[in-house]
């Protein structure tokens, strides 16, 4: 659908939180440059760190990631500043026509002016401009995932699905 009904069917408050940090007048810098990689790997090291984090999205998870793909294939990067102040950070990733929600980390002065909904916004609008079609937003169990991050997820209004859960072969011995 066209940006403007993608974003009217965002829910009420998450819409809202983007209208908020538009008025902020935050500035963002994206791309896939590594300055700006390092950058967010710097900062999501940080939020793990100061937070006691749990997760399987690592630094170096994403590092290697990142040092894999080719200069087509290399992870999109975003950040926001306001004056001057790194505040919220999204890392994309595509494949094909599809991308998705990777990996996000925001301080308490971007919480403060929605920046947070807002990066994830303009990195929507990018990829659907660099011709994806669809967002995986990565990780959302109701569960498992942290309320918070839960919460921020699903202001999007996604369309949930659930993967197959690991199976084992017990007494199967497939390589002899």
């Amino acid at each position: 659908p066209p940006t403007e009904e993608i974003r009217a069917n965002l829910n009420a408050k998450w819409r809202g939180h983007v209208n908020k940090s538009e008025r902020s007048n935050f500035v963002v810098k994206s791309g896939s440059a590594e300055d700006l990689f390092q950058s967010f790997v710097k900062n999501h090291r940080e939020l793990i760190e100061e937070r006691g984090f749990k997760t399987t999205v690592t630094p170096e998870l994403l590092q290697a990631l990142q040092d894999a793909f080719d200069e087509k294939q290399k992870m999109r990067i975003y950040l926001a500043y306001i004056e001057g102040e790194l505040v919220a950070s999204t890392l994309m990733v595509r494949y094909g026509n599809v991308c998705e929600y990777l990996a996000g980390n925001l301080a308490p002065a971007g919480r403060k002016f929605g920046t947070g909904q807002g990066l994830l916004w303009q990195a929507i609008v990018d990829m659907k401009e660099l011709g994806c079609v669809r967002l995986d937003v990565s990780g959302m169990d109701p569960i498992a995932t942290p309320k918070g991050i839960y919460d921020f997820k699903n202001g999007l209004k996604p369309e949930p699905y659930r993967m197959s859960g690991e199976l084992e072969a017990n007494g199967w011995n497939i390589f002899s």
